[in-house]
């Protein structure tokens, strides 16, 4: 199992996150419903009992507001064993990153600052 990326890493976070719950797809041979905890313009974090191994591809449909269903390819990062995994999205077209950033400032300007899981900062 990976652990999480230590807190000076996560400092150095480039997107805005902001907190789940949001509805998703893990699109499998057989479609499978994923709890995502937080999203980014970066990535996700999945909670699941699935405990995929890091640097395994996948594609989610997510539910993402504003948008409606949305595709993504994904790399798992690491996995919270008992918890869930994290997702890095690769092979995003730079309009729709910069849009996914848009849709987190606009849903925490909603929902005010203290739910801002981790500010941009490069």
């Amino acid at each position: 199992m990976d652990m999480p990326p230590a807190a000076a890493d996560i400092s150095d976070r480039r997107y805005r996150r902001v907190p789940g719950p949001f509805e998703g797809w893990w699109l499998e041979a057989l479609p499978v419903a994923v709890d995502v905890r937080d999203l980014s313009a970066g990535g996700c974090l999945i909670q699941s009992y699935h405990e995929p191994t890091p640097g395994t591809r996948l594609t989610l449909e997510l539910d993402v507001p504003f948008l409606g269903a949305v595709t993504f390819t994904g790399v798992v990062l690491y996995v919270r064993a008992g918890y869930g995994f994290a997702v890095e999205f690769v092979d995003l077209p730079p309009a729709l990153r910069v849009t996914l950033d848009d849709v987190a400032t606009r849903l925490l300007r909603e929902i005010g600052p203290a739910a801002d899981v981790q500010s941009a900062t490069n």
